[in-house]
């Protein structure tokens, strides 16, 4: 039984969400309706490729913040260091900015683990394990308990 709002790959079950944030290197609004529209494609293409999904993207003047639910096996920083070099090649060679030899994005990052596990999740995850099956024992063999 899966619980609602919870990935499950083999006897895992997870719901890893990230709230990361990029600076604009020179920190002057240049983050342009036309180039918001293209990060949005660049992150979420980036995304899924990584076996990530980009559920939001706020993109202001000279920042932008985006919200990625994971899968456990992805390193958090491997993932930053992937969004931001290849978004900064793509909107660079898309839209010829920023000129010369400016890179787009600081080379400074912030990321947050978003959440805590509420009770309701937790008590429906317990529900959903059925009780411990020995192989061979049956299902209602229980396991001896060590105290």
């Amino acid at each position: 039984m899966k619980c609602q709002g919870i990935s499950d790959y083999g006897n895992s079950y997870f719901t890893i969400l990230f709230s990361i944030v990029f600076l604009t290197d020179c920190r002057c609004p240049t983050l342009t309706k036309t180039v918001a529209k293209e990060m949005e494609r660049v992150f979420g293409q980036l995304c899924a490729n990584a076996g990530c999904t980009l559920l939001e993207l706020s993109v202001k003047e000279n920042y932008s913040i985006l919200t990625v639910e994971a899968h456990p096996n992805i390193a958090p920083s491997r993932l930053v260091n992937t969004l931001k070099t290849i978004s900064s090649r793509e909107i660079r060679r898309r839209h010829k900015w920023p000129p010369g030899d400016i890179p787009l994005w600081q080379r400074s990052y912030l990321i947050l683990s978003v959440g805590k596990a509420p009770e309701a999740v937790v008590e429906d995850y317990i529900a959903s394990k059925p009780p411990f099956d020995k192989a061979g024992k049956g299902a209602g063999y229980q396991r001896p308990c060590c105290f």
